[in-house]
């Protein structure tokens, strides 16, 4: 009996402990079927602590409370107690790097504090103490004790732990996080050290008590079962001479509104913000996306890598069940050395920590319904930017305002925004005014934040870039499966617009006119702006030399066979495009299924792409040699980083 108890905790706890969203949120799309009843439900879910508690000594014990709330150990990185292991937790929609107590323990930090010095550090109540002990009328309070060798000062906060709308076990909205900052001005130039002590209180929470609590008579939870969660504390400035923001928008299938313009499609376009931008800033006139579909794009933008070199973007070659190879470096990773603080708002649940993209940010937060409320938006980022004024500040934001069905319209827009010609045409599967009608709702968004950015005058201290994931995918050409040739010019061309921090560089406004994959160049030009070296292996990859040469470069790796991959390369004059059958297995290509090769004039467009020409161009085969050379190269670089396999318990349920 003992045995087959054993078999089926081992059935639902695996070895490995597994990063997870919040359990309700995405839950479905990692485990299968009868996993996720078990643990999605309450009674089960409750059963499970019970006996993880009673059978301490049980080696899967800890692997079940891991499994509910704490997902994995991470670099002990910007956290200074020895003692304590940091761990990668998601809670509401943030992930965060934080570490796990329970009631009986002590948090001790020590800081060399400077001169107007705050900490900023979250805090949760996670649920594992709702379902073991009932606390909903109990109270979380937190003590800080600061000393050095003069002075010692002690901070007592209280928060309720109530489910209505103020308490902290408020859950089901995401919002769970309580966000501190502490004052250290009074321990100037000297030595600190700061205890986080916290208990649970059997009191109703008052924030105006008529009487003054008598804390010796409040009973207090003391519990081994850890379920409270500090973010790693992060030191900051006050009022700071300078502070850096580095933006980086995202926006879902944009393709360059101005190439469409070239093209005469649809009806005028008016970007009075846009333009606005683009004269205080670096426009490339002839940006590519780096990929075909959203995925392997943003993991380019952390990374600075191709899809090839990165290994991710192959959704049909198990890339759920992947994460990031740990030696691949992030983009947030590199920029600690200059103080940054890394937050990202993103939308899609592929963005899911599980696969690593949260790698160096001290916030993540995702939300996976684009209609959410709380999806990323130009109010979210203005606000989001105020909370770290105080802050160098790198944040990342992916915005979904264009991605289709462009009639399904939530809660996010005024109908109105929308003109009654163009919904017609939609229904007709005309959607080219729709689409115009979305850019001119993201357009507003952008003038929302860059009068922020004035008005609070951070506008000239702010390097913020402009791109798109990859272009809109527009009828005719919108059915992916059935293309043969997926990195036709409205999916590929993407604008690339980046103001550059005029407080650290001449930058003169300027129009680049050769092409460029944008999300590499971005990568290169943030790290640039910060006199930040590349990570050591970007020496052996192309991306060293794709300015000298004046290209971009597309790729496709699912495409729509398993075993396809796509790649075009781009120059001023000419673009050649190639489809492979390779074996994943061994990174070999097998053979060339489909070769097209066009010719592309001033304004940076495609010559007769809908008859796809195999006329042969003039720089042909020195074309053909860089491309062999970058396939070569980027085959070799992935069999060296190849994305891990999550543990094949951890499955994609269609």
């Amino acid at each position: 009996m003992l045995n087959l108890i054993k078999k089926i905790v081992l059935f639902l706890i695996p070895n490995s402990f597994i990063k997870r969203r919040h359990f309700h949120s995405s839950t479905y799309h990692k485990d299968n079927f009868f996993v996720m009843t078990i643990f999605n439900n309450n009674f089960c879910r409750n059963l499970l602590f019970k006996f993880a508690n009673l059978f301490k000594s049980f080696s899967k014990s800890n692997s079940i409370f891991y499994r509910l709330f704490v997902y994995q150990s991470v670099k002990k990185e910007n956290f200074n107690n020895k003692s304590k292991y940091l761990y990668e937790i998601d809670y509401g929609r943030e992930t965060r790097k934080a570490i796990l107590i329970s009631t009986n323990e002590k948090i001790n930090l020590d800081y060399e504090v400077s001169d107007n010095q705050y900490i900023w550090f979250g805090v949760i109540l996670l649920e594992n103490y709702f379902y073991l002990f009932n606390i909903n009328k109990h109270d979380l309070e937190i003590k800080i004790t600061i000393k050095n060798k003069n002075k010692n000062k002690i901070i007592n906060l209280v928060f309720p732990t109530d489910d209505k709308k103020h308490g902290i076990a408020h859950i089901d909205k995401g919002d769970s996080w309580i966000d501190i900052s502490l004052n250290l001005e009074d321990f100037s130039n000297s030595r600190v050290e700061i205890t986080f002590e916290f208990a649970i209180v059997n009191r109703s929470f008052l924030m105006f008590p008529k009487k003054k609590d008598p804390s010796n008579n409040v009973k207090k939870l003391i519990t081994d079962s850890k379920g409270i969660a500090i973010s790693s504390p992060i030191p900051y400035f006050k009022n700071k001479k300078v502070v850096q923001k580095i933006l980086y928008i995202s926006c879902e299938s944009l393709t360059d509104p101005f190439w469409l313009e070239k093209i005469n499609y649809s009806k005028k376009i008016e970007f009075n913000n846009i333009k606005e931008i683009i004269s205080d800033s670096t426009y490339y006139k002839k940006s590519y996306s780096v990929a075909d579909s959203t995925m392997p794009n943003i993991a380019s933008v952390l990374s600075g890598l191709s899809p090839l070199q990165h290994g991710f973007g192959d959704y049909n070659n198990s890339i759920h069940n992947s994460q990031f190879n740990e030696k691949i470096i992030f983009l947030p990773e590199i920029l600690k050395k200059k103080k940054f603080t890394c937050a990202a708002y993103t939308v899609y649940e592929r963005f899911d920590p599980l696969y690593g993209f949260a790698k160096g940010f001290d916030l993540w937060s995702q939300v996976n319904n684009t209609y959410d409320t709380s999806a990323p938006s130009a109010n979210k980022i203005t606000n989001a930017i105020n909370f770290f004024k105080d802050h160098n500040l790198f944040l990342y934001c992916h915005l979904n305002r264009l991605h289709g069905p462009m009639l399904n319209n939530g809660t996010i827009e005024s109908p109105s925004m929308f003109s009654a010609e163009s919904i017609s045409d939609g229904i007709n599967y005309n959607f080219n005014d729709l689409y115009t009608d979305r850019l001119k709702v993201l357009d507003n968004e952008l003038g929302i934040i860059i009068n922020y950015l004035k008005f609070n005058k951070m506008y000239d201290n702010t390097t913020l870039i402009i791109t798109g994931d990859h272009g809109a995918a527009l009828p005719p050409k919108w059915k992916m499966n059935e293309l043969k040739f997926p990195l036709y010019e409205h999916h590929s061309r993407v604008p690339l617009i980046i103001k550059h921090n005029k407080l650290i560089g001449n930058h003169e406004p300027q129009t680049v006119n050769y092409p460029v994959s944008s999300q590499l160049i971005s990568f290169m030009e943030i790290l640039k702006s910060q006199n930040l070296n590349i990570p050591d292996y970007f020496k052996d990859l192309f991306q060293s030399r794709m300015i000298d040469i004046k290209s971009a470069l597309s790729e496709v790796i699912y495409h729509p066979m398993k075993n396809n991959y796509g790649i075009s390369l781009v120059t001023e004059n000419s673009k050649i495009f190639k489809l492979y059958e390779v074996d994943w297995e061994r990174h070999v290509v097998q053979k060339v299924i489909l070769e097209k090769v066009f010719k592309i004039n001033s304004d940076g467009i495609v010559i007769d792409e809908d008859s796809m020409s195999n006329e042969k161009i003039n720089d042909y085969e020195n074309l053909s040699n860089q491309l062999n050379k970058i396939i070569d190269e980027n085959f070799k670089f992935l069999k060296n980083y190849s994305h891990t396999k999550l543990p094949n318990t951890v499955k994609k349920v269609l």
